[in-house]
């Protein structure tokens, strides 16, 4: 199992996830993965995760914005958003507002 490998070998390490705008929404989705794997692992104590995204779109809904509070996973994560970046206020306009 390849997840298992790389989770024994940086044991103990700091793992950062990083990603721009579409990468960002990855970088948040992958560093979840790895959080839900490591907690579940009991061969091996959790690593320190932080996963810093610039300009991503929205992740997720309401279930898992609760899920992620529940596991107490909410500071591992910054969202960085330039205040004209359109990509992370993407889905809060209305689908006639976006040219096709």
């Amino acid at each position: 199992m390849p997840i298992q490998m790389l989770l024994n070998q940086i044991q103990g390490k700091a793992v950062v996830f990083t990603g721009h705008s579409l990468g960002g929404a990855i970088a948040a989705l992958v560093a979840l993965h790895y959080l839900c794997i490591s907690s579940l692992s009991s061969s091996c104590s959790p690593s320190p995760v932080l996963c810093v995204t610039f300009g991503s779109p929205l992740l997720g809904n309401e279930a898992l914005s609760r899920a992620i509070l529940r596991e107490r996973w909410g500071g591992n994560f910054c969202n960085v958003v330039s205040q004209h970046d359109v990509v992370p206020r993407l889905l809060f306009c209305p689908l006639d507002a976006v040219p096709v």
